[in-house]
Order: structure tokens, then C-alpha cells, then sequence
């Protein structure tokens, strides 16, 4: 069935309230209900049509493919994770098969990022006026419902690199002053952009699907954990500090386990490290007493049995996940696969139940299905060592 709790990212209904003790969120996109109705994602970037087909169309479909599954299936615009750079004048590259890409062949220097953000942006320039129109359309098609705005941004280290390309990760030891002062700009326009969205999105607090709010800054963890605390964390802090986001939450894949020691401190109450081989929830726990969830990526389920997926779930919890989550790909509407989904499913709930009925962490080695004598990250396909 289709699940609605998780559609708002108010304190009192984020993901880590609504997970306790244990729980694994299914998500599906328009992309997917697509992919199942004949949607090409590509017709869903440029038409509010198709996405309104794709969810009226699609969402029946997935409901009984995944019988069984709570699956959660905001509505929402195509997803762009670009919509700040875009405004700001990035282009953007639609692949007739894919994601949207950034059209960096034109990267700035650290010079000249100064020069743009010191400049006035009302952020409608780009796509952005499109955008507002495809989600009136959407929410004329869906009256009543709560329909969420994907025209987002990148975390503040992600945006520079987008503005500048790999000239971001020499300027940080050629020119640290200059560096430091882009990052100010950046984190100020953000701070501006995030106002303008929630303007339009006619909400409070940042809520877009599917990160609530959160910082999303991959590229930070490219960067040294030895030079976090100079040029990484004090743009987060000062985000949080100003944006007006839910709860201070963080999004970062690739990470390593020195980063992951200088999270305690920053009062993150939800930390996705999204997909990270160098880490696990054993790795994370040990690390860190931020509070944390673990991803099961789409690419890793053929490479997986049932029971593996099973385990997935409560390995995760035993190592101190507070909850799991899974995004249903096209890839992934295979019969095979999800069988291993609802396995992957059926291990979360019941944990949830075990948990609930007083079973200690550690007590829930009693539901894996397999033995798995070097433990179960060490064999597993998704950690690297």
C-alpha cells in the first residue's frame, strides 16, 4: 500500500520519529512510475503532462508489484538537484536516457565567483520560471494533495565545485583566504535561496522530497578530513544556523571514517551517509554518536540473495541504524528483485517488532538468516576495506 506519514518534514514527523525503534522507508519517484507506465523520464523534465501521467498512471502499478510493501510515493516536479545552480547561470544537460547533468565546461575561478554572488539574484533566471509554472500545473492536477517542488541545491562545498569545477580543490591550499571567501558567498546565497524556495513552495521550512531539508554536500567528503574544521564545517554550522531548515540534518556519501569523528558536536539529528563503500553501520557506530541511517542501493540487490537482503535489515540495527531505506529504481521492477525487496522489508519490520516487544539490540542476532563468521559488512558487496 501506499504509505503517507513521511511527506512532511515538521519536527514532530521527521524520519527518525517516525522509524522508532526501527523501521525501512520504500520510496518511489516519478522516474520509476514512469518507467512502469511508458513515461520516458526524459518527457517528464520538460512536460508537466507526463508527470501528472506518470503518477496517475504508475502509481496503481507499483501499489500492486509491491504488494505488501508500505512504499511511500510523493508527488513532486522532477527532481533537479541543480535548481540554485541553474539560476545562478549553470546550464543544464538533459540526456534523452538519465539525470540531469551540469554543463560545466565553462567553470569559473574563485575570482569570479565572487564577482557573480556579489551580485543581486532574484533566482528566476535559467529554468526557475518553468519550474513555478510546472508545479502550479501539478498542483492544479492534484488538488488537495501535498505536492513537492524538485527545483533544489547542492550543499555548499557542492555548489562551488558546480561553479568552478576541480579549480574548488586547488584553490583550498593555492588560495585559502579566497577560498574562505567564496564559501561565505556561497553559503549566503544558499541561505537566500532556500528563503525564495520556501517562498514558493509555500512552506515554513524547507520540505522538498526526498531530503527534507537536509545539507546534501557530497563533494565535501573529497575533501581531507584534516581540513574539515577550517573549511567544511563552519559553512554547515552557519546553513543550519541561518536557512530556516527543520532540524539540522545532513546528507554525505563517500566519507571515511576520520570524517565521521567530527560530526559529534554539530547537533545532527539525522546523518544519510547515502553510499559510502568505505564506511558501514558497524564503522559509523564506533565512529560517532550521531544519529544515523543506512541505504540499500538499488545496484546491489542482483548481487544480493533474499536472505542477504533480510539481514541487510537487521545487521543494520543491530549496528545502530535508527532506520533503512531503499529507493525503488527502474531497474529494480525486475520479479526477481522485488522479492528481494520485500525480503529486505519483511527483516526491517520485524525488527521494528522485536524492538518493540523489548529485544536489546544485540538480541536481534537471533533473526539472521545466514551465519556470517567475518561478520556481515566485511563480506558484503557494498563496503570496500
Amino acid at each position: 500500500m501506499i504509505r503517507t506519514d513521511n511527506f512532511i518534514s515538521e519536527p514532530a514527523a521527521s524520519s527518525m520519529k517516525l522509524a522508532y525503534p526501527f523501521d525501512a522507508f520504500v520510496f518511489a519517484s516519478g522516474e520509476t512510475l514512469g518507467y512502469l507506465c511508458s513515461v520516458t523520464l526524459h518527457d517528464q523534465f520538460l512536460s508537466p503532462d507526463a508527470s501528472i501521467q506518470a503518477y496517475r498512471n504508475g502509481v496503481p502499478v507499483i501499489e500492486e508489484l509491491f504488494d505488501g510493501v508500505d512504499i511511500i510515493v510523493p508527488i513532486s516536479t522532477p527532481i533537479i538537484k541543480y535548481g540554485h545552480l541553474n539560476s545562478l547561470g549553470v546550464p543544464l544537460l538533459f540526456p534523452e536516457t538519465g539525470q540531469v547533468a551540469l554543463d560545466m565546461k565553462q567553470g569559473l575561478s574563485l575570482e569570479s565567483v565572487l564577482e557573480l554572488l556579489g551580485k543581486p539574484h532574484d533566482f528566476k533566471s535559467g529554468l526557475t520560471s518553468f519550474q513555478i509554472d510546472y508545479l502550479e500545473a501539478m498542483r492544479k492536477a492534484f488538488p488537495g494533495k501535498r505536492v513537492h517542488w524538485g527545483w533544489q541545491w547542492e550543499g555548499p562545498v557542492t555548489t562551488l565545485w558546480g561553479l568552478t569545477g576541480n579549480d574548488c580543490m586547488y584553490g583550498v591550499y593555492d588560495d585559502p583566504e579566497l577560498f574562505e571567501q567564496c564559501m561565505e558567498a556561497i553559503v549566503s546565497s544558499l541561505i537566500e535561496y532556500a528563503k525564495f524556495y520556501c517562498r514558493i513552495d509555500g512552506t515554513s521550512v524547507l520540505d522538498p522530497f526526498p531530503d527534507h531539508g537536509r545539507i546534501c554536500d557530497d563533494i565535501a567528503a573529497m575533501f581531507s578530513p584534516d581540513i574539515w574544521k577550517e573549511f567544511v564545517l563552519p559553512y554547515w554550522k552557519r546553513y543550519w544556523r541561518e536557512a530556516p531548515v527543520p532540524e539540522i540534518k545532513l546528507h554525505c556519501e563517500d566519507m571515511k571514517e576520520k570524517h565521521l569523528r567530527l560530526l559529534d558536536g554539530l547537533s545532527i539529528t539525522d546523518y544519510d551517509p547515502g553510499i559510502s563503500p568505505y564506511i558501514n553501520p558497524e564503522i559509523i557506530r564506533k565512529s560517532t554518536s550521531t544519529p544515523f541511517c543506512w541505504r540499500l542501493g538499488s545496484f546491489l540487490y542482483p548481487q544480493m540473495s533474499e536472505d542477504q537482503c533480510y539481514d541487510f535489515a537487521v545487521q543494520a540495527a543491530i549496528d545502530g541504524a535508527c532506520y533503512t531505506f531503499t529507493a525503488i529504481e527502474p531497474m529494480m521492477c525486475e520479479a526477481g528483485i522485488v522479492k528481494k525487496i520485500k525480503s529486505y522489508y519483511k527483516g526491517a519490520q520485524d525488527v521494528r517488532k522485536a524492538l518493540l516487544n523489548g529485544c536489546s539490540r544485540l538480541g536481534l542476532k537471533k533473526l539472521l538468516h545466514c551465519a556470517y563468521p567475518e561478520g556481515y559488512w566485511e563480506t558484503w558487496e557494498g563496503f570496500r576495506k
